[in-house]
């Protein structure tokens, strides 16, 4: 419970506008002689600062500058794996799989027909039998109808939420017919 004399803690995120808010705050405290110490009363919001730990880490091993690369991405002049299952961690970060992810969500959300593709290939994909389990190879999936999700720096999900509905569709892009 706040007493007269107490100004509480603030919780927000590392923005220099809530830093000038905090500030502002304790010069109009002042007057009604609550103690009020913007630093200490700043309380970092949590999901903030996982999102900008997370981006740290993200850049220390991602080239994202090659997403806006307008000559395309190329990873290896001898394509992908023929056996993923055999790559060697090393391998697979020298292809720089984040940022290929990325380079592909944007090239496809780049035009609404490429969208389009995306959802009518699922379509006459699971109609036809196309998508099959990796495991299982007699066993037909059903993809479900969705599209690529764009990453946004301000939520700090949306990488892993991104990475995720990619994988979800990597049938569909396995898929010979497809391509």
């Amino acid at each position: 419970m706040l007493t007269p004399v107490q100004g509480g803690h603030w919780t927000l995120n590392n923005a220099l506008l809530n830093d000038a808010f905090l500030k502002e705050l304790r010069i109009l405290l002042r007057p009604h002689e609550v103690k009020f110490n913007h630093k200490e009363n700043h309380i970092r919001c949590f999901p903030h600062v996982t999102n900008v730990c997370s981006n740290h880490i993200i850049k220390a091993f991602t080239n994202i500058t090659l997403v806006d690369d307008t000559g395309g991405f190329i990873t290896s002049t001898s394509g992908p794996p023929s056996d993923p299952d055999t790559q060697t961690y090393e391998e697979v970060v020298a292809c720089d799989p984040i940022t290929l992810c990325w380079s592909t969500v944007q090239a496809v959300h780049a035009s609404g027909k490429q969208c389009d593709h995306l959802a009518e290939v699922i379509e006459d994909g699971n109609k036809k039998g196309w998508f099959k389990s990796i495991k299982d190879l007699a066993k037909t999936i059903k993809v479900k109808q969705v599209q690529l999700i764009h990453d946004m720096k301000v939520h700090w999900d949306s990488l892993y939420l991104m990475i995720n509905q990619f994988c979800k569709l990597r049938l569909v892009c396995l898929n010979p017919v497809t391509l």
